[in-house]
């Protein structure tokens, strides 16, 4: 008999048998999940703006009886609003050197979208310590963005940390002093990190 702490960390995150007979049949309800497949195992995530089925090992090394599952990525806004990505760079120049941040946000209901500069509690041209804001029921944080200042574009240790569990597209944009900046960008699922290149 499981223990209830190990059926409840099982519930949330279950393993699934991919099977080899019968279709496959995707997530229906947000959440995660992870796929054992006859080519890999995989991750499985469903949230209200995103569907992504992503590998995160190779297959065994020996006979299973499992199907295989293909990777997909779905995003269900359609195109992503690069103009605030854009608008960020300006709002950042503004305050280069110190970095800033800023949370970009979809409305499920709407389908609206706005850009939300990050409250500094303190900030300088190494960190910046922000207010997180809450969001209501239908808003959703899809870009969580900030600035290197006069720095290339890079992940840091403490940004793979604050990404970690995470189901966001994370951005970073360096060399603000330049005419042209470096960016960086990627999807974090439950810890799978995914470059992006818009």
């Amino acid at each position: 008999m499981l223990n209830p702490r190990d059926s409840a960390l099982q519930s949330v995150t279950p393993t699934v048998m991919v099977p080899r007979h019968t279709a496959f049949k995707e997530l229906e309800t947000n959440g995660h999940r992870i796929l054992m497949a006859n080519n890999g195992v995989w991750l499985e995530s469903l949230r209200e703006w995103l569907y992504a089925r992503v590998m995160i090992a190779q297959p065994l090394p020996m006979s299973v009886p499992y199907g295989d599952v293909t990777r997909e990525l779905r995003l269900k806004f359609g195109k992503l609003p690069l103009h605030m990505v854009h608008f960020f760079i300006d709002e950042a120049r503004k305050r280069t050197p110190n970095e800033c941040a800023a949370w970009i946000i979809w409305n499920e209901i709407t389908g609206v979208w706005r850009l939300h500069m990050l409250h500094e509690l303190s900030s300088d041209a190494d960190h910046v310590n922000m207010i997180l804001p809450i969001l209501e029921e239908s808003d959703h944080l899809v870009i969580d963005i900030h600035s290197h200042g006069n720095c290339r574009a890079f992940f840091s240790d403490t940004d793979n940390k604050d990404d970690m569990g995470a189901t966001k597209i994370s951005g970073v944009i360096g060399n603000l002093d330049q005419t042209n900046v470096t960016a960086k960008f990627r999807l974090c699922v439950n810890g799978v990190f995914l470059p992006l290149h818009f």
